[in-house]
């Protein structure tokens, strides 16, 4: 299966749409909410090129959510405004995903429907937390991991997929430890 221009087409809607509602009411809760005590001052750690004193996990998850507060400010939305976009990555990238292990667009559009009506995306997706980058970077390198598989694949082409497989494994690591379990599984 080729990644056509309508397969890219639907993502991009995918993104575009599930960006959109996530954002509905995104200032709610005003204060930290969950996890976000320990990685909004994180990221303004990052901001104010201070020593960042929350080493449990990678950096890189920490300085998405600087990048968001950066351009929005120390607010809800500048916290919560790259978990937004992953989760968005991540609605998208479950559509490519069960596109590349089903290989329907109708079984994929379900698989993408269910993953959103779950709630656990949408309430992750909408909180400063890492797993949404992890999730992302996950979603993706699995989808990029799994087109390699098929037979009939450019070995050129596989070659470079997996590459960029594993840059995404890469970077879901850098966000947080756990991503190392599905990239030593793969």
């Amino acid at each position: 299966m080729r990644f056509s221009r309508t397969i890219l087409a639907t993502c991009a809607v995918l993104f575009v749409v599930s960006q959109i509602l996530f954002l509905i009411n995104i200032q709610f809760p005003r204060g930290p909410n969950f996890d976000e005590f320990h990685y909004v001052p994180s990221a303004k750690q990052v901001l104010e090129f201070k020593k960042n004193q929350n080493w449990e996990h990678p950096p890189l998850g920490k300085e998405l959510m600087a990048v968001g507060i950066g351009i929005f400010g120390d607010n809800p939305l500048g916290w919560r405004i790259m978990s937004v976009t992953f989760g968005a990555l991540t609605l998208s990238g479950m559509y490519a995903l069960a596109l590349v292990l089903f290989e329907s667009p109708i079984i994929a559009l379900w698989t993408t429907l269910l993953t959103f009506s779950n709630h656990l995306l949408y309430v992750q997706a909408r909180i400063g937390m890492l797993d949404t980058f992890m999730m992302g970077f996950l979603i993706w390198a699995l989808a990029a991991f799994f087109w390699c598989w098929h037979p009939d694949r450019d070995p050129l082409a596989v070659k470079r997929t997996l590459l960029l497989s594993g840059i995404l494994f890469s970077l879901a690591t850098a966000t947080k430890w756990f991503a190392v379990v599905p990239w030593v599984a793969c």
